[in-house]
């Protein structure tokens, strides 16, 4: 198909023939994903896995993969009909999906190295119908990748009260948020390097022995004796072993980084937000505004230090809620942040805060600061003096940190939007609107039943949020005010 050529969507469309290559590509990872220990035991001890066999295992499985994908590419195509992308696919199990342009959440293109080879983008759509994936296109010429969107953007401007479909123009793009290269640097160094150095070490721990069988034979004496020391587990190799490893897990960080947020790019397009990222695989999310569930901002001391945050935006996704479905602009200001959720509600300065009642700061040490300390209590391996002072250092400290942690949880209900505070160090915001909520629930504890006090629980399309210990009359209170902003909200506010 060439390029800037206009298909008619009305028809069924193939994709790209470069749909083969791709089907074919993704067909031998999945194959080496299975087979890589066969891999392993023929490199470790090629007697036990002789060559001919992997050569015709390796002939036989790539003749019937590319069978299979040349099958799959003229078994598939896609069609626009009654305001619906229709997609068929499938060589023995066929598959139809109609997709309401009116259910689409959102549109990703994705351009990943594979796609580059071939000159060709991978289109999705997210409808909230179901935890499946759906509507993948996944070899399509940038054109006609663009073409598709544009078409579910008339559609959707059409619904927002544009009389003819001639009449819409594209607005002009304003940009929102842009990296630069000191900002990938940010982000790279101010992620959680601690985890990945712990995972890395305790790898190393694990294969001292083998580590050493592959250590050449002719080191020095004092190389031996320090590596020995290592082996034995000695506590100041084993510090240097991991700051090395911390080190080496910085250096991994920033570079994937580089490959997953440069060029990131947040622009406004009148109702919608069109966020791209990356390097290698270059990726694009077209964000609808009135499609939006929650708009959150997250920030670890490392980041604040740095001045800089993450912020992820959910909608109603056909994933499962969770990561896989959150879109996240990293490397930006919390100002960015209240910029954005200003556009939604004007009235925000007028919010209504609240807090936890002050139990709530004793539940929090308990668990974090009693409980570690009594079970401390019981470690033989250290004297008792020893012990006592840890633990009261221990359970001074945790005393101040759950002061901090309560001090941080807030709850602002305004007329049109709720918004969520809490953490101390690793902070968090947030913010939703009161006509996306679906479910407002009360729970109450055991000591909540006794003491009047209940927790309140808010679901939309993306999730949950939910605010604890509060005065039972407050949470009932901001239930009954959040269902009559819900009963009275029948258009969108957005």
């Amino acid at each position: 198909m060439r390029r800037n050529e206009n298909v008619d969507l009305s028809k069924p469309t193939r994709a790209s023939k470069a749909y083969i290559g791709i089907a074919l590509f993704k067909f031998v990872i999945r194959f080496l994903r299975q087979i890589w220990p066969l891999l392993l035991l023929y490199f470790i001890n090629p007697g036990q896995v002789t060559g001919i066999f992997l050569v015709l295992s390796v002939g036989v499985l790539s003749g019937i993969s590319t069978l299979y994908a040349i099958l799959a590419y003229y078994h598939f195509d896609f069609f626009i009909a009654d305001d619906a992308l229709n997609i068929r696919s499938g060589v023995i199990k066929r598959k139809e999906q109609s997709i309401p342009f009116g259910r689409i959440q959102n549109i990703h293109i994705e351009e990943q190295a594979i796609h580059r080879l071939f000159g060709v983008v991978r289109l999705k759509v997210e409808t909230a119908g179901s935890k499946e994936e759906e509507g993948i296109i996944e070899a399509l010429t940038p054109d006609l990748a663009s073409q598709i969107k544009q078409r579910i953007d008339e559609n959707h401007m059409m619904r927002s009260g544009v009389a003819d479909a001639e009449d819409i123009t594209e607005p002009e793009g304003q940009v929102i948020s842009e990296l630069s290269i000191s900002d990938l640097f940010k982000i790279g160094i101010t992620r959680n390097h601690l985890r990945t150095a712990l995972i890395l070490l305790g790898f190393a721990i694990g294969f001292l022995e083998d580590i050493r069988d592959l250590l050449p034979s002719d080191l020095t004496l004092s190389w031996e004796s320090q590596m020995d020391k290592m082996f034995d587990y000695d506590p100041f190799m084993l510090t240097t072993l991991f700051g090395l490893f911390l080190i080496i897990s910085m250096i991994i960080t920033v570079g994937t980084t580089f490959f997953r947020f440069y060029r990131q790019r947040l622009t406004s397009f009148g109702d919608r937000w069109i966020l791209t990222a990356g390097l290698i695989a270059r990726r694009e999310w077209v964000i609808p505004v009135k499609k939006i569930q929650e708009v959150s901002f997250a920030v670890n001391p490392f980041q604040a230090w740095l001045n800089i945050g993450e912020i992820r935006i959910k909608t109603a996704s056909s994933s499962e809620v969770g990561d896989e479905q959150v879109i996240r602009l990293s490397g930006v200001h919390e100002n960015l942040f209240h910029s954005l959720t200003a556009n939604f509600d004007v009235d925000a300065e007028s919010a209504i805060e609240f807090k936890p009642v002050y139990a709530y700061r004793w539940r929090l040490w308990i668990f974090i600061g009693m409980i570690p300390a009594l079970l401390f209590s019981f470690v033989s391996y250290f004297s008792i003096l020893t012990r006592v002072a840890t633990i009261l250092i221990y359970l001074i400290s945790t005393f101040f940190l759950t002061g901090a942690l309560y001090r941080g949880y807030r709850m602002s209900e305004g007329e049109h939007h709720l918004c969520l505070r809490k953490g101390y160090g690793w902070r968090s915001v947030k913010w939703t609107l009161w006509p996306k909520m679906q479910a407002v629930q009360l729970t109450q504890g055991i000591y909540e039943q006794r003491k009047d006090y209940a927790s309140i629980v808010l679901s939309h399309g993306a999730g949950t949020v939910s605010f604890p210990f509060m005065k039972k009359e407050e949470v009932l209170g901001v239930m009954n005010r959040g269902l009559e902003r819900i009963e009275r909200s029948q258009a969108d506010w957005i």
